[in-house]
């Protein structure tokens, strides 16, 4: 699964989103995490089971304006992880 998602940030080149869907309990989360930690200098880690609105409203009417977006996030939930 690592080697997909490195092929899909190399094909993608920044341009597109993810959306990863799949059963509970596999892995997707420990997969995401480790393709974050190694592939990139720096990532957000948002648990999307435990969001609060006004989050999902930074996802909803922030996509086009990614600096806005990711200031929004870190300031309404704190607790993202942000790795450097």
């Amino acid at each position: 699964m690592l080697d997909k998602l490195i092929a899909w940030k190399q094909k993608a080149g920044g341009r597109e989103a993810l959306l990863i869907e799949g059963a509970r309990r596999v892995g997707k989360s420990t997969i995401v995490e480790e393709f974050g930690r190694t592939q990139y200098k720096s990532y957000i880690l948002i648990d999307f089971t435990r969001l609060p609105r006004d989050v999902r409203d930074i996802f909803e009417n922030q996509r086009d304006d990614f600096d806005t977006f990711f200031h929004a996030v870190v300031c309404v939930l704190p607790q993202a992880t942000v790795r450097a």
